[in-house]
């Protein structure tokens, strides 16, 4: 794991808000990618506490730029692993934003592309139990598009599938908090 680089990431948050949050940012992203990881470990802890506490313009701008470190790691690494993981879950976290930001659509897509990569990486190695489990999250975070839409026989849908699928994860590799934790929401959901 790189060393997180929390001076070079605040930087680039400032000059980002500076110039009105362009989309086409993408150029100001380093070449190096053990730099740009080192970014990555340094916005992901940001924009984390950012959502949870409630601050979504700053989870908003730190997911973003760890959207694009994340994209240009996973175009560099296609065959990785790792690399594409950590791109799905930058679009899971950018995704879970907008959705709370309101932008419906772009949360569709954004969470439908992780949930994509998410059941692609599941499906290719089923006894990876981080894919097993995360493959899971997406169900369950895709089914809060259907809801925001109103869309009540898909969410459920969904969050029956993310709940039957977790249980299974659950079983195979008992005792993770985070498995146990995810399980309990989606059950509390389907009450």
């Amino acid at each position: 794991m790189p060393e997180p680089n929390h001076t070079l990431a605040a930087g680039m948050l400032e000059a980002f808000r500076a110039a009105g949050r362009p989309r086409d940012w993408a150029d100001q992203l380093p070449e190096d990618d053990a730099v740009c990881r080192a970014l990555a470990a340094a916005f992901d802890p940001i924009g984390i506490d950012a959502y949870n506490s409630g601050d979504m313009t700053t989870a908003y701008d730190a997911f973003w730029h760890l959207f694009l470190l994340r994209l240009k790691l996973a175009k560099a690494n296609a065959s990785s692993r790792p690399d594409v993981r950590d791109f799905a879950t930058a679009e899971d976290l950018l995704g879970r934003t907008m959705l709370e930001l309101g932008d419906v659509d772009a949360a569709a897509r954004l969470l439908g592309e992780a949930l994509s990569y998410r059941q692609g990486l599941y499906d290719d190695d089923r006894d990876d139990p981080h894919a097993a489990y995360l493959y899971g999250v997406a169900l369950w975070h895709m089914s809060a598009v259907h809801k925001a839409r109103g869309d009540q026989a898909r969410e459920l849908a969904l969050v029956t599938q993310a709940r039957d699928h977790l249980v299974g994860v659950n079983a195979r590799w008992s005792g993770s908090s985070f498995i146990i934790g995810t399980l309990a929401d989606v059950e509390a959901r389907l009450r």
